[in-house]
């Protein structure tokens, strides 16, 4: 959908999947995947260690990536950003 980048995903150490569709997160290795549609998120928040994500129903989700590496922090950051700016949804 015109952001660049393969539309399968970015995918950072196994624990978040981003596409134009969905996102999926997984905490830990052993821990259950949580997924997440783009259609239900009314705001993203980028800090320095942690994105999270607030959805319409007024609930939200925190993910720390401070243990990824910068280059897979960036990419993350920068396709989240393409994404939820086509998807109208504001970045903060």
């Amino acid at each position: 959908m015109g952001t660049g980048r393969n539309p399968i995903a970015v995918i950072a150490k196994a624990f978040i999947s981003v596409n134009e569709e969905v996102i999926q997160i997984k905490r830990t290795v052993f821990s259950k995947k949580i997924e997440t549609h783009w259609q239900d998120i009314s705001e993203l928040q980028l800090n320095i260690t942690s994105i999270r994500f607030k959805y319409k129903n007024g609930s939200d989700l925190l993910f720390d990536y401070q243990k990824l590496d910068s280059d897979t922090i960036h990419n993350l950051r920068t396709t989240l950003v393409e994404i939820a700016k086509i998807k109208s949804i504001p970045v903060s």
